[in-house]
């Protein structure tokens, strides 16, 4: 049941994310309603039956079959819930009542309180949609739906004098990808793979391609892959098998939606249109024949490839002859030049109409997507040679020959891997813009949900961030927002009884500064309460009643698991989960997290993050003959220690006075239990290092410079290991471990102060080098 338990919380997360005009998140919903069908595989069980409904209902969200949208997407959330207290709460089915337009039927509660002679809930296999869809109701259930008089003649003509080229776009992309899967897929039943993994891989490619056809209006798509999804849907049930003439259909339904797409692509380029009737009529035959179990053997030649000298051809400035034979004569005279180059040299075709050829064949941007575990070892590789690379550079033998060529190769060699890094780092980039759409519609329904009026700002939209990052930010930036919104901004009443305009504003902004990127969250709402917060961490035995905290170790309060003052929990937030999370999300990622906040006014939010995740700027220090590296990010300055600078309080702590601040020393060869041979008087130097807005010392015995490093994990075995957050192979082949400041600033705020870190004791063996 903890799967099951799993994916309904992401749904419950998701819904409150979505809109209702999110095709692609609507999609990924149903997606996961169908998960838990597969989860549960009792066909007889509630909350499969409730799950299997919810995904119908999106799915005549996604085709427009409800009026009421907004209902209909109640009606899921509030089932969600439902589900969550039979699975989570051990509820029994017949204790709970779940909406009665999700046509599941009364339970054993619902029966005695419903009139003995009420008509039993309508559901969606009766014909009609259960939320005011405006069909005729049908009893034929199948043939009436796909049946040709309910689709529009002009609809199936497609104009796209306003589409959005930039989605189609993508789509197109999209849609050939999934053709392909489905194709393969295909292939695989043939010859002999599970029939039953490959047709729920193949109904998925049509249904997203469906989905996004619809949301873009390209009607042909939407019903060619309606129809197709159809039958499949009947062999994922088990009525039919996908096999023989059926699989031709579908192999046949794939080439056909390729055609509409190359069609879509090239009335992208003039902003033309195309009629899809002559295109689609004789597949949707054949599928509706296939459905009502009749077979039909027409069959539909896969559409051309579109090159430069058929697109000349079929315009009539070429002939067929022509084409090939300057082919002919490319190959005999090894002219490697461009077909359209050759053309305009041999006086063929006027350039202007090659040009325009070229404009037609480029209009659509084509995308190669590189699978993202071939971009990652990419990376390792380039990361393996920057280590080579530095190996070589810097070996003693090779310096040693004092060679001004090898030295001079060896620079060429240093900068071709840098560029190299450089550039693969790049490929690591992504803009923040799909971040922050999920965020513009989460407080769209946020806004809905609380009654409050918020405006959203957006900035930095197309800031750049390693793909890592963008992965791993989503959900600390939405739970940020969520509780801007609920906590933060005020009621419109409130607001304006404090002089504050009714509607309030969270402002997002992502930017770079400083060699790292910045997510900022800012809201001009009631701010943090410092008093309360104060009292409800004493309250509960979080700090030490008589310690006293600055107003930015106050606000860390909040980010304690299980923190919260909120007076009343929502749907939205205030269970005190969750800010920790973030925290601990924002942590994995080598970053860091401040907060402002001015009671009455606002409150501000900032996480500072490396600009990638794969390599890491360090301060490389050496320690009893043992190499550190300290994240640049984190260090403050460098200075020589002298006895006369440290002093010992109550002989628990060092600590040095630098221009009247106060800082504790943590000595590293002391906290990773390291041996000191040889000469113990060297002069030893403090680096001051900082942490959210704590600085403290580490002091090593000298600075080696400052490298650029590719992070290693450091296994599993290693995984716990206290103040240290990965390791690096160093140019003499050696491994430097990477010293999480972060860990002993923690330690110096809990209060760390004894110089033989009693943290350490059982556990000495673990940490030495």
């Amino acid at each position: 049941m903890g799967n099951i338990e799993k994916q309904l919380e992401l749904i419950a997360a998701d819904i409150i994310m979505v809109s209702i005009d999110d095709m692609p998140g609507l999609a990924a919903l149903h997606d996961k309603f169908l998960e838990i069908t597969k989860l549960i595989g009792d066909k007889s069980d509630k909350v499969f039956q409730a799950a299997e409904k919810c995904s119908e209902l999106i799915e005549e969200i996604i085709l427009n079959e409800v009026s009421d949208k907004e209902k209909a997407f109640t009606v899921i959330s509030n089932s969600v819930s439902i589900m969550q207290s039979i699975i989570r709460d051990k509820r029994k089915p017949s204790e709970v009542k779940f909406p009665m337009e999700l046509g599941l039927g009364n339970s054993e509660t619902e029966k005695m309180e419903s009139p003995k002679n009420s008509p039993p809930a309508q559901s969606k296999e009766d014909g009609q949609s259960r939320l005011g869809d405006n069909k005729p109701q049908n009893t034929n259930q199948t043939a009436e739906v796909s049946s040709k008089s309910e689709i529009p003649e002009e609809s199936l003509v497609v104009n796209l004098d306003d589409a959005d080229t930039s989605l189609l776009a993508d789509f197109i992309t999209e849609a050939r990808e999934h053709c392909s899967t489905a194709e393969q897929m295909l292939m695989d039943i043939e010859s002999g793979e599970d029939p039953e993994a490959a047709i729920n891989s193949i109904f998925r490619s049509f249904h997203t391609i469906k989905g996004a056809s619809g949301f873009l209006d390209l009607k042909p798509v939407l019903v060619v892959a309606h129809e197709s999804e159809t039958l499949l849907d009947m062999a994922r049930k088990g009525t039919i098998k996908i096999e023989n003439k059926r699989a031709d259909i579908i192999f046949d339904s794939i080439d056909i939606i390729r055609k509409l797409l190359d069609n879509v692509e090239e009335s992208m380029a003039d902003n033309g249109s195309f009629d899809a009737r002559e295109i689609i009529g004789d597949i949707l035959e054949r599928l509706r024949a296939a459905i009502s179990g009749e077979e039909l053997s027409t069959e539909i030649d896969p559409p051309p490839p579109k090159r430069l000298g058929e697109m000349l051809v079929e315009s009539g400035d070429l002939s067929k002859d022509d084409v090939d034979d300057l082919l002919e004569k490319q190959k005999k005279s090894n002219n490697k030049g461009k077909l359209g180059e050759i053309l305009v040299e041999e006086k063929k075709v006027p350039a202007k109409k090659i040009a325009k050829a070229l404009r037609r064949q480029k209009a659509v941007k084509e995308m190669v997507k590189i699978d993202t575990g071939r971009l990652d070892k990419l990376l390792d590789t380039i990361g393996e040679l920057v280590i080579a690379e530095s190996m070589v550079g810097q070996n003693e033998q090779i310096l040693a020959l004092g060679s001004t060529n090898i030295a001079r190769n060896i620079s060429h060699l240093n900068k071709i891997t840098r560029e190299l890094q450089e550039m693969g780092m790049a490929m690591r980039l992504v803009p923040v813009r799909s971040t922050f759409q999920k965020l513009a519609r989460a407080v769209r329904d946020l806004t809905k949900k609380s009654g409050k009026k918020i405006e959203l700002v957006l900035n930095g939209e197309d800031t750049d961030v390693d793909r890592g990052i963008v992965e791993h930010i989503g959900d600390p930036l939405m739970h940020m927002v969520r509780n801007s919104a609920d906590h933060g901004i005020e009621d419109p009443d409130e607001r304006i009884k404090m002089g504050k305009p009714p509607v309030g504003k969270i402002t997002i902004s992502a930017y770079h500064k400083g060699g790292n990127i910045y997510f900022d969250i800012e809201d001009d709402g009631r701010g943090l309460d410092k008093e309360r917060i104060l009292a409800k961490a004493r309250e509960n035995g979080l700090i030490d009643p008589n310690k006293e905290l600055t107003d930015n170790e106050i606000y860390k309060l909040i980010l304690l698991p299980g923190f919260s003052t909120a007076k009343k929990i929502t749907d939205i937030s205030g269970r005190g989960v969750g800010m920790d999370v973030v925290q601990r999300n924002i942590e994995a990622m080598r970053g860091s997290l401040e907060i402002e906040s001015k009671q009455g006014e606002g409150t501000k939010i900032s996480m500072r993050l490396p600009l990638t995740l794969a390599i890491i700027d360090g301060m490389l220090v050496s320690v009893c003959d043992e190499e550190f590296i300290i994240p640049t990010l984190s260090v403050v300055e460098s200075l020589r220690m002298t006895p006369d600078m440290v002093h010992s309080v109550n002989k628990k702590a060092d600590i040095i006075n630098l221009r009247g601040e106060l800082l504790q020393l943590f000595h590293i060869d002391t906290l990773f239990n390291l041996s000191r041979t040889g000469n113990n008087d060297i002069q030893k130097t403090v680096v001051v290092v900082e942490d959210s807005q704590r600085k403290i010392g580490l002091v090593v015995d000298r600075l080696l410079g400052q490298r650029q490093t590719v992070i290693k994990s450091l296994g599993p075995m290693f995984s716990n290991l206290k103040w240290v957050s990965g390791g690096a192979i160093l140019s003499n082949g050696n491994v430097g471990l990477i010293i999480d400041v972060g860990g002993i600033v923690d330690l110096a705020i809990r209060g760390g102060f004894s110089p033989d870190y009693p943290e350490l004791k059982g556990t000495s063996n673990q940490f030495a080098v």
